[in-house]
């Protein structure tokens, strides 16, 4: 009983840090991507300041040409 419970405790433990590898990065490149080239220059790590989701917005638009939508 006491072989089972470790080895299941090491199994979680193994998946929770190999887990964590893959989810970290991709939540860092998440939150860097609010962020401009000088903040991530000063603060790699720190938190986007308020108000870039105006930015954001506005490189998700489709793009124009000559007063076009390229979608259309």
């Amino acid at each position: 009983m006491r072989a089972s419970l470790a080895r299941s405790a090491s199994r979680h433990t193994l998946v929770w840090v190999l887990g964590s590898f893959i989810v970290v990065p991709l939540l860092y490149a998440v939150v860097s991507g609010f962020k401009t080239t000088g903040d991530l220059t000063t603060d790699p790590v720190g938190l986007p300041r308020p108000g870039r989701c105006r930015t954001t917005r506005a490189s998700c638009r489709p793009a124009t040409s000559g007063g076009r939508s390229a979608t259309a």
